[in-house]
């Protein structure tokens, strides 16, 4: 795969990482990356590499994307061994956010939630050596290496999603627990799945029927021959997998009395004001956060605004009448004049009457909504 046909957004920081590698590198790397040069590209790019590396070292000179695309491709071969990881593990987590990124152009939603998490993880288990062509065949890894390394990076992943969905699994649990215990109306709720990236709409969560399908689990060992770097990747990944666990595992009990707290204050706002009551809420989940609005308006205010804009009605179509009136009276005089003033006011007024029908109707259905308490 050649430097063309990635994406140089996807693989910027690797790009950056070979381009800071190929501009420090000392002078036995530089002169085995001269050779490969010479042998593979010419004597004229050979001369014009040698020509131009001190002006490209100092900032003087760009360097061309035909030269960069070249470099790109050959300098990992000469890279030390934790430097060559580095760069295949860039290429797995990248090959992981591609893979998120067009999972999430489709719909998700509460009722298939757990399914997501099952055919997402059926797609980073089928990472292959396919996904890596830029690794096979140029002599960075052999085809073995890069299998096994492969099995730490699946086994790694799969975690991640194992821990994933049960975090998300226990926020909606709780969540539709501290709901189901109010008899009240949620204005709007949301729940921000942090793996996805990816909001949800919650609203009918206290009728939903949550059921979890467990994931698939891998049995890994670190084979002997890629210790050094598999298991430090392996062993580093997996520590901040569990003290995620722990951290999310301890705040629980906090964000349950959150949610407490926030009931509390709401209830306790209602009881005393004869006003609407409108709150609104974040809260750090396991998994996500969790968006809430709770909203009651009291019968004395809808039924104020339906006195009000009842009011202004009347008197919008009571100046309209006397208005017809009296110009009624000198039509025949004024007659272009006249009927041009009764256009202007209907349609000045016109807006308001639309606005005021809208509010009356408005509070006709929160009085349904929130009833005549």
């Amino acid at each position: 795969m050649s430097y063309q046909d990635v994406s140089y957004a996807t693989r910027s920081k690797i790009y950056n990482f070979l381009e800071k590698e190929f501009l420090n590198a000392d002078d036995e790397t530089f002169r085995i990356i001269a050779r490969h040069y010479y042998k593979h590209y010419g004597y004229g790019a050979y001369n014009y590499l040698l020509k131009t590396y001190t002006s490209w070292q100092r900032g003087w000179t760009g360097i061309s994307s035909l030269t960069f695309g070249r470099i790109i491709e050959c300098m990992p071969k000469y890279l030390a061994d934790d430097k060559r990881f580095f760069i295949l593990q860039e290429e797995v987590h990248s090959f992981f956010d591609k893979k998120r990124n067009d999972f999430n152009k489709n719909n998700i939603s509460l009722s298939v939630i757990n399914q997501c998490f099952i055919d997402f993880q059926k797609l980073i288990l089928s990472f292959g050596k396919e996904d890596l062509q830029w690794f096979i065949g140029r002599g960075i890894f052999n085809e073995e290496q890069v299998e096994h390394y492969l099995k730490i990076c699946r086994y790694v992943l799969c975690e991640k999603i194992i821990q994933a969905h049960r975090q998300v699994a226990n926020d909606l649990e709780l969540i539709k627990q501290k709901l189901s215990s109010i008899n009240e109306i949620i204005s709007g709720s949301s729940y921000h799945i942090r793996f996805f990236e990816k909001s949800i709409c919650i609203d009918n969560i206290k009728k939903a029927g949550l059921s979890y399908t467990p994931l698939h689990t891998i049995n890994f060992k670190i084979d002997e021959s890629f210790k050094k770097f598999g298991e430090r990747y392996f062993l580093e990944e997996l520590m901040k997998i569990s003290f995620a666990e722990k951290s999310k595992q301890t705040n629980t009990f906090l964000k349950s009395n959150d949610i407490d707290l926030f009931f509390s204050h709401y209830f306790e706002l209602k009881k005393l004001t004869t006003n609407q009551v409108s709150m609104k809420s974040t809260f750090e989940g396991e998994g996500g956060t969790l968006s809430l609005h709770l909203e009651f308006i009291p019968y004395s205010v809808s039924k104020r605004s339906i006195y009000v804009a009842s009011l202004k009605l009347l008197s919008y179509l009571g100046l309209s009448i006397l208005l017809i009136l009296i110009i009624s009276l000198f039509l025949e005089y004024w007659i272009i004049l006249t009927l041009i003033g009764l256009i202007v006011w209907f349609g000045s007024i016109f807006p308001k009457l639309k606005e005021e029908i809208k509010n009356i109707r408005l509070a006709k259905n929160n009085i349904q909504k929130y009833g005549q308490q």
